[in-house]
């Protein structure tokens, strides 16, 4: 009877000892994937909080002034906006990811006290709104516009968009053109509504008018000519980097989380405020 007892508690003290191993062992192995969890959420939580003060405060200087950009050296507390969800332009140019001129980026982590590593893309999407329309070849008087003089351009579909965009205080006017019912094309002329001369461009090109000059300082890309069904031809999108800032993203190691906001960016002078995209990698 003795041995029995004995032979059963045995048993039953093994069969503890293997359930005992086995939770510990789904144990060890969840541990690993709920640390990537947390750390996930972490970064996730610090850029969202980093993009919020940055997108809604102007930023102070050591003096309690919220021009910080005039005196980069003394920046109290970072921020980029001229008003709630709204960038300087000159606050956003003031960001250096190295040198002392501007605010660097080693200045940034300190003031901010952050744990993880940053980089900061910038660009700049202006909006163009070409719903007005007009037959071809026979244009309004009022804008005045003249047409492209070609064949390729005598080709298109009959009926021609129209806008127009104020960039760095420029007045830049477009044509969109559609060929087989798409709109795929269109003309740019910076000051008067004179196409005479103008050459077509499509998605991926950037038009001589938009190109970086002594009257526009940088280069804009046709990003898009949309074409809804209900409203085809109406608006076009353009594309132009404003610059990174931050770590560079080539020198990232661990898993990398991306943030996209969308803020509009306040260009200065006359020119019309138009969104940019802010991309945030953290890691």
């Amino acid at each position: 009877m003795k041995a029995q007892v004995t032979l059963e508690f045995i048993g039953t003290f093994i069969l503890f000892l293997l359930a005992v191993v086995g939770i510990l062992a789904l144990t060890v192995d969840e541990l690993p994937q709920f640390n990537n969890y947390a750390e996930t959420a972490e970064k996730n939580l610090e850029a969202k909080t980093t993009t919020d003060l940055l997108l809604t405060s102007p930023g102070v200087d050591g003096d309690g002034n919220f021009d910080w950009e005039e005196n980069p050296s003394n920046v109290e507390t970072p921020g980029l906006a001229s008003e709630n969800m709204v960038v300087s332009r000159d606050k956003l140019d003031s960001l250096q990811t190295m040198g002392d001129e501007n605010y660097n980026y080693t200045s940034f982590v300190n003031d901010l006290g952050l744990d993880y590593d940053y980089n900061f893309e910038f660009k700049w999407f202006p909006i163009v709104e070409t719903h007005r329309n007009f037959i071809r070849n026979s244009p309004p008087n009022n804008p005045n516009i003249r047409e492209p003089n070609t064949d390729f351009y005598n080709q298109s579909d009959n009926r021609v968009h129209y806008g127009e965009i104020k960039l760095q205080d420029q007045d830049i006017r477009f044509l969109v053109t559609a060929y087989s019912g798409a709109y795929n094309t269109t003309y740019v002329v910076n000051g008067d509504w004179d196409f005479s001369d103008a050459d077509p461009y499509g998605e991926g090109d950037t038009p001589v008018a938009l190109q970086e000059s002594e009257e526009v300082d940088q280069n804009f890309t046709i990003e898009n000519i949309q074409n809804r069904e209900d409203k085809p031809g109406a608006s076009l999108v353009l594309g132009s980097d404003l610059g990174e800032f931050g770590r560079n993203r080539q020198a990232s190691q661990g898993n990398i989380e991306k943030l996209n906001r969308y803020p509009l960016l306040e260009d200065g002078g006359d020119s019309d405020v138009e969104i940019m995209r802010m991309e945030v990698l953290v890691w």
